[in-house]
């Protein structure tokens, strides 16, 4: 089962009032100089009611990896 099958049609975890769909969408964050970097189609759980964003592993994993390449130094 994937992510997309985990949370398609769930309620919002904000507001409750909406249902979380999956959208792909650029995302903005800092580069490793504090530098802009927009990572392009990044899939992100949406609310079709409160607009509330939420990330999955695949997401996460995605923008972490941008970030990495980008300079970005992660502390373990």
């Amino acid at each position: 089962m994937s992510d997309a099958d985990e949370f398609d049609g769930l309620a919002c975890f904000e507001c409750d009032d909406g249902t979380v769909q999956l959208v792909r969408k650029p995302y903005e964050t800092t580069g490793g100089k504090g530098e802009p970097l927009t990572i392009p189609d990044v899939p992100i759980w949406v609310c079709d009611h409160c607009g509330d964003e939420s990330f999955d592993t695949c997401s996460s994993r995605i923008i972490e990896e941008a970030r990495i390449a980008a300079g970005v130094k992660y502390r373990r």
